[in-house]
């Protein structure tokens, strides 16, 4: 019996002394389970601090690309808040009539019945005198002339046909080293690469940039009797943005072939404006015209970004109906008059399409209404011998054009010593 219990202590002993082994095994197995599960969570949390910190990069790159790269106009509606963080901060939004870039029959282009100058502001929400004295806009003010600072650079541009006396004259230009080939940048665009001559400074043959095939012809038919040619000019717009010329320089001239243009002058009036702010010049009194536009390099991209939110303004400056007769009006000198659009609000010229488009883009307008020298404006000086223009228009054969830049160089020195504040 006694040897009975002691077996039997035993036989417990050694049944507790196992059931410890089992649960000293469990619990080692539980812990390495713990240890695996807590390691394979670790490396999936750094995985994902990978895969999220590589998409942060990402984006960042694709920031910078978006807001650094030429762009198209007409763009998505994607790049709407790249243009708002832009150019929101500027906020004010400014307007005036305009005209029609050709500048051909519009001697009272946007005057009303109560005289010379008066806007219709209930059509074009337009400055007023007294909106523009409340500081509603600026004016450009002259900086002193200095001869050993060249000032602001400038990328300028024209369209041609590709023939004809505008390509002759063109062909001119580019030999003598005026017009658009008198700025740090140029560039002629056509709806074809045809030669022009051979650069002077360069000695290669230079190319007419090809905006795309397409007719250069357009039909008249504005308010004003003009071209509605903004289908055309947009084509172009699109191959400056496509090119990116203008975002190495400051300033971005479009010219008109026979606009005769002295780039001195313009820049002794650009380096008194804030670069950093989007602006372009308003040329004449009766708003932007087309023979010289004149924008900085942000309200460029302003525009050309921006032109997704100009679809209404372009449909409305193709549109030439509703039209009315106008026997005041003459295509032809004797004819009878001509078939107009019956409002301002529709059947426009690009420089009024440009106008609206910039503000609709919040880009600051500059009144500069004394660079501009033509019958439109009601500023014309035959002689060219005005000391304030920047530009003379028109002239449309070699001869004329270069008296008109004798004529105006003549009068530099008048114009450089002058003291007047002539922009304000």
């Amino acid at each position: 019996e006694g040897q009975g219990r002691l077996l039997s202590r035993d036989t417990d002993s050694e049944e507790q002394g196992l059931t410890g082994s089992i649960d000293s095994a469990e619990e080692s197995r539980l812990a390495d389970q713990s240890t695996s599960s807590s390691c394979r969570f670790a490396g999936l949390v750094g995985i994902v601090a990978v895969v999220c910190l590589g998409l942060v990069l990402l984006l960042a790159l694709n920031k910078h690309h978006v807001s650094s790269a030429p762009r198209s106009s007409f763009a998505h509606e994607s790049e709407e808040s790249l243009i708002q963080e832009t150019y929101d901060p500027y906020g004010d939004r400014f307007s005036s009539p305009g005209a029609d870039a050709y500048g051909t029959t519009e001697g009272a282009a946007y005057e009303t019945a109560e005289g010379a100058g008066a806007y219709d502001n209930q059509a074009f929400n337009g400055v007023s005198e007294a909106q523009s004295a409340t500081g509603e806009s600026q004016y450009a003010e002259e900086v002193p002339y200095d001869p050993t600072f060249s000032g602001p650079t400038l990328f300028c541009f024209s369209l041609i046909f590709p023939g004809g006396k505008e390509f002759e004259l063109m062909m001119m230009l580019l030999q003598r080293s005026m017009g658009p080939f008198s700025c740090d940048g140029h560039n002629v665009y056509s709806n074809s690469s045809i030669p022009l001559g051979t650069n002077p400074v360069t000695g290669f043959t230079l190319m007419t940039s090809s905006m795309g095939e397409g007719p250069l012809e357009v039909i008249m038919g504005s308010r004003w009797a003009t071209a509605l040619n903004t289908a055309v000019f947009v084509r172009v717009w699109n191959a400056v943005s496509a090119a990116g010329q203008y975002l190495n320089f400051d300033w971005t001239v479009k010219l008109d072939a026979d606009c005769v243009f002295l780039p001195q002058r313009l820049r002794s009036i650009l380096i008194g404006i804030d670069p950093f702010m989007p602006a372009y010049l308003e040329n004449c009194r009766f708003g932007l015209h087309g023979p010289i536009e004149v924008a900085n390099r942000l309200a460029m991209r302003a525009f050309l970004i921006g032109q997704s939110e100009c679809y209404d303004i372009y449909n409305k400056a193709m549109q030439r109906e509703p039209m009315k007769f106008d026997d005041t009006l003459h295509l032809v000198k004797g004819d009878a008059g001509t078939w107009v659009a019956d409002s301002l609000n529709h059947g426009f010229g690009e420089d009024e399409y440009i106008r609206r488009c910039l503000k609709q883009n919040n880009v600051k307008l500059i009144h500069a209404h004394g660079m501009l020298a033509e019958e439109a404006c009601k500023t014309a000086a035959p002689n060219c011998d005005s000391i304030e223009a920047v530009a003379f228009h028109p002239f449309k054969d070699g001869d004329t054009y270069l008296t008109c830049m004798q004529n105006a160089q003549g009068v530099t020195t008048a114009w450089q010593n002058g003291s007047a504040d002539v922009y304000r």
